[in-house]
């Protein structure tokens, strides 16, 4: 009886460790990353798609406009970017990107700078669009749907003057 009453207990332990236990070390839960959006600066400040962004600057040849980069995160890397047509075409055709890349590894470096590559407007503001791609680290879950681009889109506003540039950009 003894013998009959440990191999009941046995199975009664195992069939409780199958009925609770088993389905919490099945069941882990697959993490996915936040969109890329999320981690997106523009100029070392974090970029908000809710808000106007406007750029002030000089209509000059190879001026900066603006730097992208990402806010260090485990999940993405080397952020591509690219100008979008527009209806108008004035970004696509006047704008160029330049991505910096690291001479010892020849990795692409975590910034893109987009800059002016053309003069000749005839307006006082344009909107910009830009396609951010970054790269997502790898070990990440092959399930998530991962959003790894964003499209950041701010206005350009011309200034007159050299000088004017500061006066706008505190107001």
């Amino acid at each position: 009886m003894n013998s009959w009453n440990m191999c009941l207990r046995g199975c009664l332990l195992s069939s409780w460790f199958t009925m609770f236990f088993l389905p919490l070390i099945k069941s882990q839960e697959t993490f996915c990353p936040p969109p890329v959006e999320q981690f997106l600066k523009m100029n070392k400040k974090s970029f908000k798609a809710t808000k106007e962004n406007v750029v002030y600057m000089n209509e000059v040849i190879e001026e900066e406009v603006v730097r992208l980069s990402l806010r260090k995160n485990p999940y993405y890397s080397s952020p591509k970017c690219s100008v979008l047509e527009t209806d108008n075409s004035n970004g696509y055709k006047h704008f160029g990107v330049r991505e910096e890349y690291d001479a010892k590894t020849f990795t692409r470096k975590e910034e893109c700078q987009v800059y002016l590559a053309r003069t000749g407007f005839g307006e006082e503001s344009v909107h910009l669009t830009v396609l951010v791609i970054a790269q997502v680290i790898p070990g990440l879950s092959t399930e998530c749907q991962v959003k790894m681009s964003a499209r950041p889109s701010f206005r350009i506003k011309f200034c007159a003057q050299e000088w004017s540039c500061a006066e706008e950009e505190r107001e």
